[in-house]
């Protein structure tokens, strides 16, 4: 068949396995050819220049860690989103599953430099520049800090997505301890600079990864690393894309996530008895918190996702005082929505997924405010007022909220076997004002305030 005649999907054919690289190869070629030959004339665009689909969503992989999170991505096949993967290096652009590929510069590499990174990508910004589109509304930015093309270039593409009023999310690793601290150090300069340049940044910590996954091997773990950060693009992609009782959608996530600097994106589940707790444990449980207490976050959006109601396993209503429950140890000012939907694939768990927001970027540096701030006679009226109004709509229906307390614990108190015990039996969810006082009788020397 002359070429010229050939249908016009030869250029973007999915496919999948083994034979991903020896087919995308023959078509690099075989447009080449069609460029430097008359009789070849064709109009077929390469795998690089297709950014037409209609989906808002768009994850970019940046150098060899982001390139390897995105090519995990495209397998699993989230739907909803365009991949692109953007390296330096042209080796790793040619062995990569994803077709759209950007390559920045003359495909040599960075060597481990972000200072040559950042430098190509500047020299090329117009190639960067190509890869939004007017129908892009949401960027997920991932690269591995550390390396020279990630830690240089994934700032400057954060930034022109940023320039076009594109909700941009960055997603980043930070190294291992046995990658030495020169490394690690270029890698948290990185995270300060994206930092700058996103609305909202989420930290992986591979060493996390190791504590939490030590029996893994070494390729399982950068494995593993990769499935946490698809494991937090799929939490925001089933957020936008949920249908159900109700929804939150993507100008839920917009207002969450806009300026919200460091984020938390989690999922988890539950079954049996306390399956809604059992669930939300499991998303706190997951290396994506980075030691981080989710619980001073300034915006939450809580997604449950539960099975249908045809099979006799459906959310009961009882089930959300465990939300509740939950939501009592938020601070009352924070920005929260929550959405509920079937989900078929589940037959008797509960699914949670978890989005917070308006973290800093060094966890623990978090600041409460102080307790004891004196209000205005205004402030004062307005309190009142909304007291009087939530009296008048809940009367006794409405639970007293806890004041959030702090206990702090004294070195002997380590050492008191009753004290520990009980902290271990006690839901740190389910935690009131009498179990407070109950561990202040037991250690008789720490302090609450």
């Amino acid at each position: 068949m002359h070429p010229c005649h050939a249908p016009p999907y030869i250029g973007m054919t999915k496919v999948t396995g083994s034979h991903n690289i020896i087919l995308l190869r023959f078509l690099d070629t075989f447009y080449k050819k069609a460029i430097m030959d008359d009789d070849l004339l064709i109009s077929i665009p390469t795998p690089t220049q297709d950014f037409n689909d209609p989906s808002i969503i768009k994850i970019i992989g940046v150098g060899g860690g982001g390139g390897n999170a995105v090519a995990n991505m495209y397998r699993e096949q989230i739907n909803g989103v365009r991949y692109v993967v953007c390296n330096t290096d042209s080796k790793a652009l040619s062995d990569s599953p994803v077709p759209h590929r950007v390559q920045i510069g003359p495909g040599w590499g960075a060597g481990g430099k972000p200072e040559i990174g950042r430098k190509l990508a500047e020299e090329n910004i117009e190639t960067i520049q190509s890869i939004y589109d007017e129908e892009t509304k949401m960027a997920f930015i991932t690269a591995g800090m550390g390396g020279g093309t990630g830690t240089g270039a994934a700032p400057i593409i954060a930034h022109e997505a940023m320039k076009r009023d594109i909700l941009t999310i960055g997603i980043v690793t930070i190294p291992f301890l046995f990658e030495m601290w020169k490394r690690i150090d270029l890698a948290l300069d990185g995270v300060e600079t994206m930092a700058n340049e996103v609305d909202a940044l989420l930290v992986v910590n591979n060493e996390r990864l190791r504590q939490i996954y030590p029996s893994l091997s070494l390729p399982a773990s950068f494995k593993k690393a990769d499935e946490t950060l698809t494991k937090a693009v799929r939490s925001i992609v089933e957020i936008i894309t949920m249908h159900g009782t109700m929804n939150l959608d993507f100008r839920d996530v917009d207002t969450c996530l806009r300026g919200g600097g460091v984020a938390i994106m989690s999922s988890g589940y539950g079954k049996g008895k306390n399956r809604v707790t059992k669930a939300i444990d499991d998303a706190l449980n997951s290396p994506l918190l980075n030691d981080r207490d989710i619980f001073k976050s300034k915006a939450l959006r809580l997604a449950i996702f539960f099975p249908p109601e045809e099979n006799g396993s459906s959310m009961l209503m009882e089930e959300m005082d465990e939300v509740d429950a939950f939501m009592k140890n938020f601070r009352e000012d924070v920005d929260t929505k929550w959405g509920m939907s079937e989900d078929e694939s589940l037959k008797d768990e509960i699914k949670v997924t978890i989005l917070a927001s308006g973290f800093k970027v060094m966890p623990g540096t978090e600041l409460e405010e102080p307790a004891n701030t004196p209000l205005t006679g205004e402030q004062i009226d307005e309190k009142r007022r909304r007291e009087f109004r939530r009296d008048n709509a809940y009367g006794n229906l409405k639970k007293n909220k806890p004041r959030r307390r702090t206990y702090i614990f004294e070195g002997e108190d380590f050492d008191n076997e009753e004290l520990v015990a009980t902290l271990e039996n006690n839901d740190v969810l389910r935690r009131t004002e009498r179990d407070m006082v109950k561990f202040r009788e037991i250690s008789q020397s720490g302090k609450t305030y």
